[in-house]
């Protein structure tokens, strides 16, 4: 079955203890939806980590850190090592962010390091990839995120390239006022499984993601976007639908095929059309037929209208919910 995730990154936000209260909140409302196939995971400063996998349920809400150092222990004076975050009994760990990338330089050497130490740790990497926005104007977007894999992830075996997330971020769409629409995530998802067919070599259980922003500004509006994500996730789906509309066409087709069967033997004998049964039958498939075709058409429609229905990727989706500002 598909795994979804929801996760929260705090980026620069709260203290430990507000942190602490939105983990409460959050837990609250995860245990309170019952939800099963969907894991929220909260992406805390390294501050919260300790204090935060005590105030929650781990089994309910994952926790992640947003970073880890390149290195596994030494005189590396604030960094917090793969193995420091697991120890704090967090599961995930954030790697590759565009922030991550553009203000403190991170490179592909260093996130190989990054991410292979993670992987070791027992820490599950959510590993992003994505362009800006003058690469994506300039139509460059594949070629771009194409090397961010080739020169990272892509070069690990099979067994640790199941144990991480690829997270798509489209950067271009991060403050700019503009919104990247499901389609265009999908598309740039499709391109990147492609890529990973072509390897050869990478295990069938990846995970597949891709991003969605939305900001938080307040703990309670925090909330609130966790809350829409779950229910988006376990919303009305879409195979009652599928099934009419393909109902309707067998029957339909069957229908049409009975009477130009009808017709054929009208036409190659001297008797007259029959009537009764085959009359009835041919009508019954045409009726039920069409209104399983309208029912299905319905349907597409309404869900379509509501967006309750996400055509994702197999296995992981991520939805990414950021603090923007400090004051929450």
């Amino acid at each position: 079955m598909r795994k979804k995730i929801v996760a929260g990154n705090w980026k620069c936000n709260t203290t430990v203890q507000e942190g602490v209260e939105l983990a409460k909140a959050v837990n609250e409302l995860v245990d309170k939806s019952g939800v099963k196939n969907v894991v929220v995971v909260l992406g805390t400063p390294f501050t919260h980590l300790t204090s935060v996998v005590a105030a929650i349920d781990t089994k309910l809400v994952g926790v992640a850190a947003q970073n880890c150092a390149a290195e596994a222990k030494g005189a590396f004076t604030g960094e917090v090592s793969a193995a420091m975050v697991k120890s704090t009994g967090a599961q995930y760990v954030i790697l590759g962010h565009s922030e991550r990338r553009e203000y403190y330089g991170e490179t592909s050497d260093s996130l190989n390091k990054k991410v292979a130490l993670a992987i070791a740790s027992g820490l599950t990497p959510i590993y992003c990839c994505g362009e800006a926005l003058a690469i994506r104007e300039a139509n460059n977007q594949n070629e771009y995120v194409k090397t961010q894999l080739d020169e990272t992830i892509f070069n690990l075996g099979a067994e640790d390239f199941s144990k991480l997330a690829i997270a798509y971020e489209p950067i271009w769409a991060i403050g700019t006022g503009v919104t990247a629409s499901t389609a265009q995530a999908q598309e740039m998802l499709a391109y990147i499984r492609g890529l990973i067919a072509q390897t050869g070599v990478k295990s069938a259980s990846v995970p597949y993601t891709w991003v969605k922003r939305a900001r938080g500004k307040s703990k309670n509006s925090f909330i609130s976007l966790i809350d829409q994500a779950i229910n988006g996730f376990v919303s009305t789906s879409r195979v009652p639908a599928r099934l009419a509309l393909l109902g309707g066409f067998i029957l339909s087709f069957l229908g049409v095929a009975y009477a130009l069967f009808t017709l054929f033997l009208v036409l190659t004998s001297e008797g007259s059309a029959p009537v009764g049964i085959p009359t009835i039958i041919v009508g019954i498939f045409l009726m039920g037929g069409v209104q399983l075709l309208f029912l299905g058409l319905i349907g597409e429609y309404i869900l379509s209208i509501h967006g309750q229905v996400r055509r994702t990727p197999p296995m992981f989706e991520i939805e990414c919910i950021n603090f923007e500002e400090k004051n929450v």
